[in-house]
């Protein structure tokens, strides 16, 4: 794992090494902050999902970031859609 160079003020998240975890191209850990741009999810739902145990959110130092292969398992997880005439209820 390495670590993005740090700015003045900024803090970098962990990210993985070239070409990312398995296969996904996005870093093991996303900040909570960030995540609504990165993944999609709200925070309070990133929040939901923790308190759930269905998603894995850790800290390092005062800072929270979501293990982004938590998500990806839940969305892996959820039912899929059914679309099609008669589908919408």
């Amino acid at each position: 794992m390495t670590v993005q160079p740090k700015k003045r003020g900024d803090k970098a998240a962990p990210t993985a090494p070239a070409g990312g975890i398995g296969t996904s191209p996005l870093p093991p850990l996303v900040r909570v902050a960030k995540a609504p741009d990165d993944l999609g999810l709200a925070r309070s739902t990133l929040y939901r999902l923790a308190a759930e145990g269905r998603i894995t959110i850790r800290k390092i130092g005062t800072s929270s970031y979501v293990e982004t292969e938590s998500v990806l398992k839940l969305i892996k997880e959820l039912p899929i859609a059914k679309i099609g005439p008669g589908s919408a209820k």
